[in-house]
């Protein structure tokens, strides 16, 4: 019964945010994420497949039911966002014609292009000697050196503004093809996947940003090959069979969450209060990055490896049971509505639009600290390119945002919004 109920909420969570009035929900397609990450692998365990070793299956039904909380808060933030018509840019007369990107430019935003491209073409290439094309993710990062995290974070973060700085003219779009082309060759060779949310957060703004919502249905699809994709690369870099058992056993949020949940009502000595450690940029005084401190307390070691990573689900049920998870994924909706309403404003908007939407999908399995940490960085790359760039094109100062037949603008028709 408990599971009916969970599935339930999340089924209108989901109904919500596909068919609210005007538009597709941008949380539609973080929530579909979430969904399989989270549910995959609890559909393996009630269809007799097997499951990630340490699950403590007794706490299935009860980390469903936090799932479906989190769903809930996603569609309480969009909800709000609808009945105080807080997201009117977005379901204006501008969303819903045929606009253009934003033209700007950026000398930083070329050169930062030029030094990923090359940083990572010559790493990969070392990687890929180093390692003799053997495809093993831990002998590849080794490789790579201590580097590899920070590049792939920046690397991420840059290759964000891609829709940003796409009309900027000729040899601004072959710098950023080369950049991605060199991304793509560095993740094959160190076995991430990372390219594949980058590139679907950016479709996701490509499709939602004009207005149309037989998109959602391209946007599905392209979701699912890119399921495959990411399956495939984890089946390769791991030697285990390429099945569709392994395709829905991606995520390892329904295992970090169930032995969380067990700690937390056995009384045990919990991490609490990450939010504010993660707010005030530390961490937790006596127990670290939630990661190490799981992968210490899974194993029953003394050791801080973080390799299990974590859950953001855990993190609001150690803060506050499932009023905490609610608090949580309520805050995350609303913040990407925020910037996502804002993204036709201007290139930087657009770009940290896709930023924040990407981090907050990652962190999905990771949690609020590293969140934090990575959108102050992205915030900072903003402020580096916006030092660099030429003229910056908004809807106010440049008509070709809006395609030449419109003839509306929200300067006209909704008046300026700050």
């Amino acid at each position: 019964m408990d599971n009916i109920i969970s599935i339930g909420i999340a089924l209108a969570a989901v109904l919500w945010l596909a068919v609210r009035r005007h538009s597709v929900s941008p949380l539609l397609f973080p929530t579909l994420y979430f969904i399989y990450f989270s549910g995959g692998p609890a559909m393996v365990y009630y269809s007799g497949g097997e499951i990630y070793v340490g699950t403590v299956t007794e706490y299935i039904p009860a980390v469903l039911r936090g799932f479906a909380i989190a769903l809930a808060g996603w569609a309480a933030a969009d909800f709000l966002f609808t009945i105080l018509r807080l997201n009117q840019t977005e379901t204006s007369a501008l969303a819903r014609s045929q606009r253009a990107l934003p033209q700007w430019r950026s000398w930083t935003f070329n050169l930062a292009l030029v030094a990923l491209a090359a940083y990572g073409a010559i790493v990969g290439v070392r990687v890929m000697i180093g390692t003799g094309l053997i495809f093993n993710k831990d002998v590849a990062i080794s490789v790579a050196g201590s580097f590899h995290y920070t590049y792939m974070l920046w690397a991420s973060l840059v290759l964000c503004w891609t829709l940003s700085g796409w009309r900027s003219g000729r040899g601004v779009r072959a710098l950023i093809l080369i950049a991605w082309v060199v991304f793509l060759f560095y993740c094959l060779v160190t076995g991430e996947r990372d390219f594949i949310l980058i590139a679907y957060v950016l479709s996701v703004h490509l499709f939602l940003w004009r207005g149309r919502r037989r998109t959602a249905f391209l946007l599905a699809l392209g979701g699912i090959l890119a399921i495959f994709l990411g399956s495939a690369i984890f089946a390769g870099r791991s030697g285990k069979a390429f099945t569709l058992e392994s395709v829905l056993n991606q995520g390892s949020t329904l295992f970090v969450d169930t032995f969380v949940y067990r700690l937390v009502d056995s009384g045990e000595s919990h991490p609490v209060d990450t939010w504010i450690s993660a707010l005030v940029h530390q961490y937790p005084t006596v127990y670290g990055p939630l990661s190490q401190w799981f992968s210490a307390e899974f194993l029953g070691t003394q050791s801080r490896g973080g390799a299990y990573g974590f859950s953001m689900t855990a993190e609001g049920y150690l803060n506050g049971g499932y009023v905490g998870i609610f608090v949580l994924y309520f805050i995350l909706g609303f913040v990407q509505l925020w910037a996502f309403n804002r993204a036709w404003r201007s290139a930087s908007w657009l770009a940290l639009s896709v930023s924040i939407m990407y981090l907050s999908i990652y962190s999905i399995r990771g949690e609020l600290y590293a969140l934090v940490s990575a959108c102050f960085q992205a915030v900072v790359v903003a402020i580096i390119f916006r030092l660099g760039r030429g003229r910056i094109a908004t809807v106010d100062d440049d008509a070709t945002l809006l395609d030449k037949g419109s003839s509306l603008t929200p300067g006209r028709e909704e008046g300026r919004h700050g």
